[in-house]
């Protein structure tokens, strides 16, 4: 998906994420969050970037999977009652 409005059917949310208080020696990161239509799904592609580090770009990757797969499980609940 490349710059400019999204197409019918799909969405964007880009976030510029600040470090808290005064924490030294981080900086803001940006969090792109794409959703694609897909018939009876929808596709999410998630983009952190600005990370730092291979180790903040690790622990990063770890804490939106483990959000990413309690959306899941939640979602599949939800569609089966």
């Amino acid at each position: 998906m490349g710059e400019g409005s999204p197409a019918a059917g799909e969405a964007r949310l880009h976030l510029e994420v600040g470090s808290q208080g005064d924490a030294v020696g981080f900086e803001d990161t940006i969090v792109t969050l794409e959703f694609h239509d897909r018939g009876k799904a929808t596709e999410l592609i998630l983009i952190h970037e600005k990370l730092a580090t291979v180790e903040e770009r690790e622990k990063h990757d770890h804490g939106w999977k483990g959000c990413l797969d309690q959306l899941a499980r939640y979602i599949s609940k939800r569609s089966a009652a």
